[in-house]
């Protein structure tokens, strides 16, 4: 990996819909924080994750998965 690639996590309801949320990678690390899924609903999701190098090729590093989001006891 070179400093000018990119490393993206997104998150949809489905493969086809809209962007829930999406995170870039930092030092090649993504952090997911309370805000990045605040205004969403429980339940499941998918996401994958996709490297851009510093060229423009995209490649799909994590293939779809599921990503799902609990409900919180504490708040």
């Amino acid at each position: 990996m070179f400093d000018d690639d990119t490393i993206t996590l997104t998150v949809r309801k489905t493969a086809n819909s809209d962007v829930a949320f999406s995170k870039t990678a930092e030092n090649g690390v993504i952090n997911l924080v309370p805000t990045d899924t605040k205004s969403l609903t429980t339940g499941n999701y998918v996401y994958d994750i996709q490297l851009t190098t510093f060229g423009g090729n995209i490649y799909t590093i994590v293939p779809i998965s599921n990503f799902e989001i609990g409900e919180e006891v504490t708040q």
